[in-house]
This record gives C-alpha cells, sequence and structure tokens, in this order.
C-alpha cells in the first residue's frame, strides 16, 4: 500500500509541473503577442508621425511666397514638395499623394502617406491648407490688371478719399493699383483739379495687394465662393443675372440691399438658365453680362458685376464693389455716394484645369471716367462698411476664410495666419 501512495505523489508532481509548464509557455507566448501589437502600434505611430512631417513641409512650401506662382498647379506643387528631402530618422518616410485646389475653393487639399520603411507600414492622413488671410489693403478705388486707357474728364465736384483712422486722419490711399505703368497711365490721365481732389484724400499709389486680391486664382476663388452663396439664396425676385425670369439683360437688379439690410447680389450668367456658362471651365468659356445702373439705384453689401459696369447718374452703395468686365464707365456721377470700396480686376485663365495659367486682365482693361455735370459725388474707403459686407459670407466658406477687413495699420501689424485644418486618417 504505501508503494501505490508514492507513485500516486509522483504522479500528482508530474501534472503539476505540466500544468506549471503550460502557464509559463501561455504567459510567454502571451509576452510576444503583446510585444508584437506593441510593436505595431509603435510603428504605425511613427508612420503617423511621418505623414504629419510631411504636411508641415506642404504648410511651409505653400506658406512661401516664392512659390506663389504654384497656386493651382496641383502636379507642379505636388512634384516640387515631394523632390525636398522625405527621408527622417528611424527609417521613416513621407510621400505627397494628392494636391487638390478644387474640392473646397480657398483651401487645397492635402493627402500625405508616411511610412516605416524597414517593415512596409503605411497610413495615411489628409488636411486642407488654409493661406493666410488676406489683411484687405484696399483703397476707396482699386484697379488690377493692366489698364489699356484711363480718362477722366476734370471736375471739382468730384472727391475721393481712402481709409481715416479714428482722430480723421487719412492713413491709405484713395486709388490704388498694381502697377507701376498704370500709375503712370492714371496720373498722366488726370485733370488738375480731379488730381488735387484725389491726392487731397489720399493719393494714388502702387499697391502690393493682399489676397485675394493679389492674386488671379485667389481672387477667381473668392468671387466663384461669393456667387454660390448668392446661387443659394432663397430669392423672391429672382436671380437678378441677365437670364432668369425676373429680370432682363442689362437691367439693374430689383434691390442690391438698404444699409440696415444689407445683402449679396451677384450679376452675370447662370447655366440653369440656359446660357452658355459651364462650371468646369467657368473662367475660359463664360460670358460677361454688362450691367448698367445709376438715377438714383441705392444698394449696400456686396455686389459682384461678372461683365462691364456703366453708372450713370447718382448710385449710393455702402459695402464692397467688384467687376470683373473689360470697361468701366462712370457717367455724370451726381451726388453718389459710394462708402466701402471699388475693385476693378478680371481674372482669367488661360491654360487648362490641370495646368493653369492665371493673371490679371490679358485682354486690358478702359476705365473711362466722365464727370461731367453737378452734383457733389463721393467715393470713401470705409472699414465699417466692408465689416458689414464680411458679415454676410457664411463664416465656413472660402470667401470668409480668405478675405479679412482690418485697418492699413492692423493690416501691416498682422494678418490671420495658414493653417492646416480639419487633420483625418484616410482608410482604404
Amino acid at each position: 500500500m504505501r508503494y501505490q501512495q508514492k507513485g500516486s505523489v509522483l504522479i500528482i508532481s508530474l501534472l503539476l509541473l505540466l500544468i506549471a509548464t503550460l502557464i509559463s509557455v501561455a504567459g510567454i507566448s502571451n509576452m510576444q503577442t503583446n510585444e508584437k501589437i506593441s510593436s505595431n502600434q509603435k510603428q504605425a505611430s511613427e508612420a503617423f508621425i511621418a505623414a504629419e512631417s510631411g504636411l508641415i513641409q506642404v504648410k511651409s512650401f505653400l506658406d512661401n511666397d516664392v512659390n506663389a506662382p504654384l497656386w493651382g498647379k496641383p502636379v507642379d506643387v505636388k512634384n516640387a514638395v515631394n523632390a525636398l528631402d522625405r527621408n527622417l530618422p528611424n527609417n521613416l518616410q513621407w510621400n505627397v499623394e494628392t494636391v487638390d485646389f478644387t474640392t473646397m475653393p480657398g483651401l487645397v487639399r492635402v493627402v500625405i502617406s508616411g511610412s516605416v520603411t524597414t517593415t512596409g507600414v503605411v497610413r495615411r492622413v489628409q488636411a486642407f491648407y488654409r493661406p493666410k488671410a488676406g489683411s484687405s489693403n484696399l483703397a476707396a478705388m482699386n484697379v488690377i490688371g493692366n489698364i489699356k486707357s484711363f480718362t477722366a474728364k476734370n471736375s471739382n465736384s468730384f472727391t475721393m478719399v481712402g481709409e481715416t483712422d479714428n482722430n480723421g486722419n487719412i492713413v491709405g490711399p484713395a486709388l490704388a493699383t498694381n502697377t507701376t505703368e498704370n500709375l503712370n497711365k492714371i496720373n498722366s490721365s488726370l485733370g488738375s483739379n480731379i488730381k488735387e481732389n484725389i491726392q487731397a484724400g489720399g493719393g494714388i499709389k502702387e499697391v502690393k495687394f493682399a489676397d485675394p486680391f493679389g492674386s488671379p486664382e485667389k481672387m477667381y476663388q473668392f468671387i466663384q465662393s461669393i456667387k454660390e452663396q448668392y446661387r443659394a439664396m432663397d430669392m423672391e425676385d429672382g436671380k437678378m443675372d441677365g437670364k432668369s425670369p425676373n429680370s432682363k439683360f442689362g437691367i439693374p437688379p430689383n434691390t442690391m440691399g438698404t444699409t440696415a439690410n444689407p445683402r449679396i447680389t451677384y450679376y452675370g450668367y447662370w447655366d440653369q438658365y440656359g446660357g452658355t456658362y459651364n462650371a468646369t471651365n467657368d473662367a475660359n468659356t463664360q460670358l460677361k453680362s454688362n450691367l448698367e445702373i445709376g438715377g438714383n439705384d441705392t444698394g449696400a453689401g456686396i455686389l459682384v458685376v461678372d461683365g462691364n459696369l456703366t453708372i450713370k447718374g447718382s448710385l449710393d452703395f455702402d459695402g464692397l464693389i467688384i467687376v470683373t468686365g473689360q470697361s468701366v464707365l462712370f457717367k455724370g456721377l451726381g451726388s453718389s455716394k459710394m462708402k466701402g470700396s471699388i475693385v476693378f480686376a478680371n481674372p482669367i485663365n488661360t491654360g487648362t484645369n490641370e495646368q493653369p495659367k492665371w493673371s490679371f486682365g490679358e485682354a486690358e482693361a478702359t476705365f473711362e471716367f466722365d464727370l461731367d455735370g453737378g452734383g457733389n459725388a463721393d467715393i470713401r474707403y470705409d472699414k465699417n462698411s466692408l465689416m458689414k459686407a464680411h458679415t454676410l459670407l457664411k463664416q465656413d466658406s472660402a470667401a470668409a476664410q480668405m478675405w479679412q477687413v482690418k485697418s492699413s495699420a492692423e493690416a501691416v501689424a498682422s494678418s490671420a495666419p495658414s493653417a492646416m485644418l480639419q487633420w483625418s486618417e484616410v482608410v482604404n
């Protein structure tokens, strides 16, 4: 009996040893699995870090004013950034996969992959690059592009005043343009009386305009964003575009807003009314719509005229006026009172959608100022009117993000910085 008990002890001991061994093996296996998971997580995190490094490089590239001519050229931007040193320590690397200027006008969608080169672990992220917002270094009147002719009859009853500070001191130009050639043409065309009045109001200066007004591509996107917001408006009077049932070509909109209730007004052609407008090739093929206003017309907010503009008689308007045509005629302004800023510019693309070639007014523009007649016309920069106009833009729109309204002093000191927005992982 004693021998049987001794044998059972041996069997029990062996079973306990086996259990202990199995527990040890399971523990080792579990530890190895955890190490693999930890290693995979570490490599995934490193791949994300590499991708984020790529986003930083893209932002730095687009922030550099030297690279401004590449704005709107996705292939060129992608190739230029990928030509930089993409290798990072610890066998990490980033690569630009997508540069997209069209998904969200005014912003650039960027897709970057980050990888661990020794293991092939890859992670992709996307973000939207927002350029620094323009600080609105506008004058009362702004002529951007190539002026073919600029004529103005002499007048004592016409004043143009740039921005003033809180003490009434003039701190900004009355009339601004972007080239020395334009500046010389304007100065040589003005009579002594009208030139004296403009000089007293801040003078005529050559200006390096802040975006969106300094870039034809960005200004086009700025206008498109305003246009799309106007398109979406529920308007009882119909879209006043020269094509809708409630408007006639060349006839001014029924309402352009009031000081108490400013609004966005767009005047141009629309594809849904049977015009030749094509959204994809809008910059190349869109027809322009000429507008004549005046005769005691009034308005406030934002007015975009996608064509030539003629102002006859008195026009009172508070806010931002943008004219993209090739001809502007001021004829007998009467007692017009325009507060805010007027911008004449014709951004055009003579390239393709894939390889755009943007410029301001290659076709050249003609500006004629016939200021004969009575009255006391007054055009002046007004920050408050522009700020009210800015509030009409949807906060998340490209136009609102691209344009800021600041005083001349603030514009020199600061502008909204660029940023990478809406970071997210791209899962294939």
